[in-house]
């Protein structure tokens, strides 16, 4: 995704050898808007940047961190007690 999205910003510059940084990030802005670039959602599914709506929650673009499950907990048979401390 990032390779992808640094493509099309490279892309932008070279079709725009003299823009200004501001006009740059203008004509980025436009091809992000007009869903030219990628990013991922939630589920870490790739997804196009104009299916976020404009002032959409910023989450929607964060993907969140992999926490791993716990083992499961080990409970004592039911026709057993558990030993006296």
């Amino acid at each position: 995704m990032d390779l992808y999205n640094n493509e099309v910003g490279r892309q932008v510059a070279m079709a725009n050898p003299a823009a200004s940084p501001e006009e740059l990030a203008g004509l980025v802005e436009q091809v992000v808007r007009d869903g030219d670039t990628v990013i991922t959602d939630w589920g870490g599914e790739l997804a196009y940047s104009n299916d976020v709506p404009q002032g959409g929650p910023v989450r929607a673009m964060i993907r969140p961190p992999r926490i791993p499950a716990l083992p499961p907990v080990r409970r004592p048979a039911a026709d057993r007690t558990p030993a006296a401390p």
